[in-house]
């Protein structure tokens, strides 16, 4: 399958005038690198199309839909903005696939020197080193591989100030080689007083896919006050209004492959906790002067994101002090791969004990 275009750093200025940046791109076999400069960089057009979902838009056809039938103007608005709504997917899986190799590879992109960029129609550009191109081919190449799942096991607890800093965990990102490496220290924390689990949500994403987990609490509140005018005898009525504030946790992951049994996770969390008891304030409203009582909620909001490589089997810690509580938030992230040889022999290893340590029995 034609997935790059390969081209010299001598033909970069000549790329508006070739086509390639538009939407449609013509791929070939790369050819022998031609007449290269000293400094060794070359500039290859990818074709990922397949991996960002470009190629689906390419099939989307509108020429028949729409006419002056009513109900077939209707299929076309309705088509119209499904396709708007596919293509800004498309355009956010184009620029995390973007971000992942700028991170990831090896050896590091010079942003003064070198260029990374997508195109539009489901291409991407770098002009970089023959390594880094190298490094890209097989990249994209273990994403087109890699048809499995990932089993992430996370799970949220509330510690104490002190009791980290006492287990020697100070750094807000901490990785642990293996479950079994992660297990004595997890069993500690748990049987430190006052160490208390929220929630433990079990994820199953494919490779590229974000995921979310949100654990929120819906609170009511009486934002203010409507005066109403009722007859019969211009009777005031004082109508609250309520409104409803939000706290807990969000957290958001994106897991792609970067090598065989590696990957990269990008985990961000934010936390938003409600101040309590909620602040009120007293005030007279209407020609009667009725004396009504308003809240004035505050919410502290706190988050703690990291990028970090992670092998196949791993454990992630992250970190973030709730001020408003006085307790540290700790996510605890396990990640394990499971092939599609064994999703189809219907094995997703042994179940997780109630700690989340995947039980070795």
């Amino acid at each position: 399958m034609k997935h790059l275009l390969q081209l010299s750093l001598a033909l970069a200025p000549l790329l508006p005038s070739a086509g390639l940046g538009q939407t449609q791109l013509v791929a070939g076999e790369a050819p022998e690198a031609q007449s290269r400069p000293a400094d060794d960089r070359t500039l290859v057009v990818y074709d990922i199309a397949d991996l960002t979902g470009h190629d689906a838009l390419r099939e989307v056809d509108l020429t028949h839909a729409g006419g002056a039938n009513p109900n077939e103007a209707e299929r076309l608005l309705q088509a119209l903005q499904e396709r708007e709504e596919a293509r800004a997917l498309v355009l956010k899986h184009a620029g995390d696939l973007r971000t992942a190799i700028a991170e990831y590879m090896q050896p590091e992109l010079l942003q003064d020197a070198q260029t990374l960029r997508t195109l539009n129609g489901g291409a991407l550009i770098l002009l970089g080193s023959e390594q880094q191109h190298v490094w890209t081919r097989q990249f994209l190449d273990l994403q087109r591989k890699t048809n499995g799942l990932l089993d992430m096991q996370a799970r949220l607890l509330t510690v104490p100030d002190g009791v980290l800093e006492s287990m020697g965990i100070e750094s807000s990102a901490k990785i642990y080689p293996s479950q079994e490496a992660f297990a004595p220290i997890l069993e500690a924390l748990l049987a430190k007083p006052g160490v208390e689990v929220v929630t433990t949500p079990r994820l199953m994403t494919f490779p590229r896919q974000r995921a979310n987990v949100s654990v929120i609490n819906q609170v009511a509140y009486v934002k203010d006050y409507d005066l109403v005018v009722v007859e019969p005898g211009a009777v005031e009525i004082v109508d609250p209004v309520i409104d409803v504030i939000q706290e807990g946790v969000t957290l958001d992951l994106w897991c792609v492959p970067i090598e065989r049994g590696v990957f990269g996770l990008d985990a961000e969390m934010q936390v938003a906790t409600l101040e309590r008891p909620i602040p009120t304030s007293t005030l007279q409203i209407g020609n009667l002067r009725h004396e009504v009582s308003i809240s004035l909620p505050h919410v502290t909001e706190v988050g703690v994101s990291s990028r970090m490589s992670l092998p196949d089997g791993a454990v992630a810690v992250l970190i973030t002090p709730d001020p408003a509580e006085q307790v540290h938030l700790v996510m605890v992230l396990s990640l394990r791969y499971v092939s599609e040889a064994a999703l189809e022999g219907g094995d997703l290893g042994p179940p997780r004990g109630s700690d989340g340590i995947r039980s070795g029995k």
